[in-house]
């Protein structure tokens, strides 16, 4: 039985559905349409409503029912207690008063409710408030929208989503979202498609693992998508959604064991099963039974994942990137969300196949029975011969023709004397001039130059690099394909190094996390050759240094076999800024025993916090040791042992001195040095100018902008090795890209590089002056450089740009040395007809000149540098770089720091004002500022006329406060 309608308009108002003056609208609206009868009862009123979209059906039924049913929760409306899947245990709200009583006007917003934020009551002591609070402070555009609050002693979450529906229901044909062809029929959606959900996804994940959450269960089942086609990824907590999918086609191989185990790992891996269903149309691994799925996931990779990644550049990129998603290997994935989605843009820009290039017909040439089997180029360009490579039938090399540029020559010729090994020399002097303690301890001497020691000019006869032994068989007459390796000579692929690939350096003794490390086996004493040549090329400089280093150690320098360094970020002020910290691994050449050691120390066993025993000092700042554990129960002498400060010994001895990790794209490069290298650096560029910084500047400030142009932005990290063997050199040089590039395009800029050493030789002849102490050194470098670029080779192996090169054994040291004076020789000053000066840019094509910048994390004032030495390097020659200067008084009256935080910036080809203003928006407080032209966005840039800058215009960081009535803000910030 209906209620009467008197309790029926009662209703109304006391669900704050209208109130008096609009009960009496609707009556007189009911009666307008009804021929002027008033409503008689109350279902025929509520139909009414419905029907004019007033109340919904359930709202109607709630309203004449007997028993009253409460409609109000607070600021929320219950619409319908039927919400779409997953949502079964939420209802369909809106909320239509503000959390202010005071305020009147309030925007409606729809979306739903959660009303049991402790779903029993065994929860209610795990942690459960915790995780759904952090949760909700984590906030993106592509993330479930939280806001939580209580009413009365009930907690509740209101999710504010938009129109839409689950991916599950759109993908089974029940959805009525824009996605156009189901999953189901085994086609995949559409490439844009797929590529917008999964960045999306990808971009979501990154917001949750920046604080430490974990989604656990990526699946379509847990994906909104909205009218607009966007993407959002659900929150999945306890009790929150519906199952519509098993997560089993998902689950990560570690998680098979473990299903409650989650970890960043897992979500990427759960994401690329995601993104392979999107494109594919199927699972990665289908099976009905529970153990088979398991095996398939731990076990297999799909066939055309495998073969994408065989194929390498001409394989598809989407499938490329989900084979490093779906990696059996947690650590063999991709490190971060972040990354992936930088590969998935990247990828998105690669078109989806590219034809495979025509197979030559091999035509194998007559052979003698006892010569072996290499092809004999003519005379006129014959090269000297390379050290054997051993070729698979399916090699990973892959290799592209030079392009040439003529607007990049000048640029290239400027970095190309650090690919040939400058840069790992570099980096090996300035670290060992940090090991006597830093900035605090270093004292720069201005000393009139001696005439360096350098090896005779005179290159002997260079007798190339020896095949491995081999017995040389006739060519069979089958025409089958041959099995196993076949031991060619092509200059199309790298020089094979002179060690086993089998083990790479050691990393023990060093604490984790490095910045830059460097890794040099130091010749024993009176060795004749080898790396003593580098020694000697660079005395007296080099050797006070490795002295200096020794001294740290407190060992003579002859008993020191091998050194191993370690840079961190030093979060100690007297250190002084851009100066890290320094940990060294030293290796005896002859063990030492304890007890000696630890009297030249002159410190005492201490214990640190989880009970390992370190050496230290009384002293404040002083260095600490470690020894191995098992070598001091041991009691016998000591090999090797660390040296740093109390902080970082302290984690070499938490983990007992063993090999440290280092995150994907490091150990993908550290992989390929070995023990017999005599010299290795690895170097990450974004902790080298940022946290280092203070080395270059003080060390090589000549250098730094050429070192920044080499690897800023698109290097993710960089390694140098070196090792002399049977009278030969080898130098190899290895580059991780980062999201903005391919490893194919680094390896033409090597190759671009190393091709402009002679011109850049023979311009450093014309326009400089060389010292009469090494000028006979000088007038050959052009001839030596020809002659390292005609044995330079380069290629691709995992995704890692190389080149290599094998040089006679002196032929280093000289090179090395000559490229090392010319970068520090001044160009003369003599008058002559130069080149054609190129055009001076003005002010505004300044502001649009278009540049790329990439980095994961950085300060707003490392940041702007970043920003301003990218655009220096694009710059034409005469053109002055504008000053760009923070106001940091204006920025203090709004509680705005230099040190506000920019994540995962990532600008490729774009102006110098729009690279700016991103910047700006990423550093900005406020983050529900919608763009550079809402007024919440207080971080703005602004130019001031040059009147007070010597006539140069420079442009002000400041806030839109401050600049208000003082100067003209820029068509951004209008």
């Amino acid at each position: 039985m209906a209620v009467a309608l008197s309790e029926f308009w009662s209703r109304l108002v006391r669900n704050g559905l209208t109130d008096a003056n609009g009960c009496k609208q609707y009556a007189a609206q009911y009666a307008l349409s009804n021929n002027g009868s008033p409503p008689s009862n109350a279902v025929s009123l509520a139909k009414y409503l419905v029907q004019c979209e007033e109340i919904t059906p359930f709202q109607a039924k709630a309203l004449v029912a007997d028993d009253a049913i409460t409609l109000r929760l607070g600021r929320y409306l219950i619409r319908d207690e039927k919400t779409p899947s997953p949502l079964g245990n939420w209802v369909t709200v809106v909320c239509d008063r503000p959390i202010d009583a005071k305020k009147v006007d309030v925007k409606k917003v729809d979306g739903f409710l959660f009303r049991n934020a402790r779903p029993n009551e065994t929860d209610s002591n795990d942690g459960y408030s915790d995780r759904v609070n952090a949760h909700a402070k984590v906030q993106a555009r592509s993330l479930q929208p939280l806001q939580i609050e209580s009413i009365g002693d009930l907690p509740v979450v209101f999710s504010p989503l938009p129109q839409g529906a689950c991916l599950f229901e759109c993908l089974s044909g029940g959805g009525r979202m824009s996605i156009r062809e189901p999953v189901a029929s085994r086609k995949g959606l559409p490439r844009k498609q797929v590529y917008r959900i999964a960045i999306a996804i990808a971009d979501a994940l990154h917001s949750l693992h920046r604080e430490s959450l974990y989604h656990g269960s990526v699946r379509i089942d847990r994906i909104w998508i909205t009218k607009q086609g966007d993407a959002i990824l659900l929150r999945d907590l306890p009790n929150w959604l519906d199952t519509l999918e098993s997560p089993r086609f998902y689950a990560a191989p570690e998680q098979h064991g473990e299903p409650a185990l989650t970890s960043v790992a897992t979500d990427i891996y759960s994401l690329g099963c995601l993104i392979y269903r999107l494109s594919t149309g199927r699972f990665p691994y289908e099976s009905d039974s529970e153990s088979e799925l398991r095996a398939l996931h731990q076990t297999t990779i799909p066939e055309d994942v495998v073969q994408a990644v065989e194929q390498g550049v001409y394989g598809n990129p989407l499938l490329r990137v989900i084979a490093y998603a779906i990696a059996k290997d947690p650590k063999s994935r991709f490190e971060n969300a972040d990354q992936f989605a930088k590969a998935l843009r990247v990828a998105e820009s690669m078109p989806d196949s590219v034809p495979l290039p025509m197979a030559k017909s091999a035509v194998k040439p007559p052979v003698s029975a006892l010569a072996p089997a290499m092809t004999q180029t003519p005379a006129a360009r014959q090269t000297p011969a390379a050290p054997i490579a051993s070729v698979a039938p399916k090699p990973r090399v892959t290799t592209t023709q030079p392009i040439q540029t003529a607007s990049r020559r000048r640029r290239r010729r400027r970095v190309a004397p650090f690919v040939l090994g400058g840069l790992g020399l570099v980096v090996l002097m300035l670290v060992i001039a940090l090991l006597v303690g830093g900035p605090a301890q270093t004292t720069i001497t201005v000393k009139k130059r001696t005439r360096p020691v350098s090896p005779s000019a005179a290159m002997p006869p260079w007798k190339p690099p020896t095949s491995r032994p081999q017995t040389a068989e006739a060519e069979p007459e089958s025409q089958e394909e041959e099995s196993g390796y076949t031991i060619v000579d092509d200059p199309k692929l790298l020089w094979e190094p002179p060690y086993p690939s089998n083990d790479s350096a050691s990393l023990s003794m060093l604490p984790p996390g490095p910045g830059v490390i460097l890794v040099v086996n130091l010749p024993p004493p009176g060795t004749q050759g080898g790396f003593q040549r580098i020694v000697e090329a660079f005395s007296p400089d080099l050797n006070e240094l490795i002295e200096a280093a020794a001294q740290r150690a407190k060992v003579p320098v002859d008993s020191i076999a091998r050194l191993a360094v370690a840079l961190h970020r030093s979060n100690d002020s007297a250190t002084g800024e851009g100066w890290p910290q320094c940990s060294l691994a030293v290796t005896l050449r002859t063990p030492m025993p304890l007890a000696q050691l630890v009297d030249s120390w002159g410190a005492v066993a201490s214990r640190t916090a989880e009970g390992a025993t370190i050496y230290a000092s009384d002293q404040l700042g002083v260095d600490a040791y470690y020894v191995n554990a098992g070598d001091q129960q041991s009691g016998g002498p000591i090999s090797q042992f660390s040296v740093g400060s109390i902080d970082r010994i302290s984690e070499v001895a938490e983990f007992g001195g063993s090999e440290i990790s280092l995150s994907r794209n490091l150990k993908s490069l550290w992989d390929a040095t070995s023990p017999e290298s005599d010299l290795a650096v690895l170097v990450t560029p974004n902790f080298l100018f940022s946290d280092a910084r203070a080395i270059l500047k003080t060390a090589a400030p000549r250098w730094e902008s050429h070192l920044k142009s080499l690897l800023i932005p698109d290097v993710a990290a960089a390694m140098f090795t070196a090792t002399f063997a049977d009278a030969k050199f080898y130098a190899e040089l290895r580059f991780s890209p980062s999201g903005g590039v391919s490893s194919p395009v680094l390896m033409q800029r090597m190759r671009q590089a190393i091709d402009a050493t002679p011109a850049w030789a023979e311009d450093f002849i014309l326009d400089s002056v060389p010292d009469a102490s090494w000028r006979l050194l000088a007038n050959r470098l052009p001839t030596m450089l020809r002659f390292v670029k005609d044995q330079s080779r380069f290629g691709v192996i995992d995704q890692t740009a190389i080149g290599n090169v094998y040089l006679p054994e002196n032929a280093a040291a000289q090179v090395s040395l000559a490229a090392a004076l010319a970068m520090n020789t001044m160009p003369s000053q003599t008058e002559g007809v130069g080149p054609m000066p190129a055009k001076v840019l003005t002010f505004d094509e300044l502001l649009n000149q278009e540049i790329s910048v990439a980095f994961d994390q950085e300060s707003l004032q490392f940041g702007v540098d970043i920003i301003v030495e990218q655009l220096a390097a694009s710059l034409p020659d005469g053109t002055d770089v504008p000053e760009v200067r923070i106001v940091g008084g204006d920025l203090q009256k709004m509680g705005i720091t230099q040190n506000q935080q920019i994540r995962g910036f990532n600008k490729v080809n774009l102006p110098f004002r729009t690279i700016l203003t991103d910047l700006l928006l990423g550093a900005n407080p406020d983050k529900t500022a919608t763009g550079s032209h809402d007024p919440k966005q207080a971080l703005i840039w602004v130019v001031s006329e040059g009147n007070a800058n010597g006539g140069k215009n420079e442009i002000l960081i400041t806030t839109r406060q401050a600049a208000d009535g003082r100067y003209e803000l820029p068509s951004e910030f209008k």
